[in-house]
């Protein structure tokens, strides 16, 4: 098919960091009294904001206050453990710029920790004001809201842009924009159940 735009996802696209923030949030909210591993934290929350996270751990009955931990995110890519183990998906960058089509980030992650990951790995140069978070619109992913975004500012109709996504909340929301979706899962979190739950 032809495309005329490509929309990327960003954790677990472009840089593999999906089981490391993955793990150190689950470490977190079990801390706060929803024991969760890893694994189960991804198939519930991979692709959400951790605020979106918060939120659905409250409604199941843990006595959260959102407003104390809603920056655990931002704090949490500044620790050594997640920046030493930051990296982006081999060739990535070599692939991206020798795209022939406009393209663009449609993340459900903050644009704090977008800028702050793209830099580290080295692609925040590439994607220059082509960053789409869920932060700059209403509703977050499983919303088709960041991607209708990210085709409205590349000046292309969702018809025509193939979405890169690792997460089914992703997916579902690329679906919802009327884009074709590309199932990427090629990261390290990508093990057989993962990947089935994806396609």
């Amino acid at each position: 098919m032809d495309f005329k735009a490509i929309i990327f996802d960003c954790d677990g696209v472009l840089i593999d960091s999906e089981a490391l923030a993955c793990s150190l949030s689950a470490k977190y909210v079990s801390n706060l009294g929803y024991e969760i591993s890893t694994k189960d934290y991804m198939l519930k929350y991979m692709g959400k904001s951790f605020t979106n996270a918060l939120n659905d751990i409250k409604n199941q009955g843990i006595d959260i206050n959102i407003a104390e931990h809603k920056n655990f995110d931002s704090l949490m890519i500044r620790t050594d453990d997640f920046k030493n183990g930051l990296k982006s998906i081999n060739h990535v960058d070599e692939f991206v710029k020798n795209l022939k089509i406009p393209y663009a980030i449609a993340s459900g992650s903050s644009v704090d920790r977008l800028n702050y990951t793209l830099e580290i790995t080295n692609l925040l140069p590439i994607f220059q004001n082509k960053i789409y978070s869920a932060e700059m619109v209403s509703n977050p992913k499983p919303a088709p809201d960041v991607f209708l975004l990210a085709a409205e500012k590349l000046g292309v109709e969702p018809k025509d842009c193939l979405v890169i996504e690792d997460g089914v909340h992703g997916t579902v929301g690329a679906k919802k924009a009327g884009m074709t979706v590309f199932g990427f899962y090629g990261a390290s979190h990508m093990d057989k159940d993962m990947a089935q739950m994806l396609l």
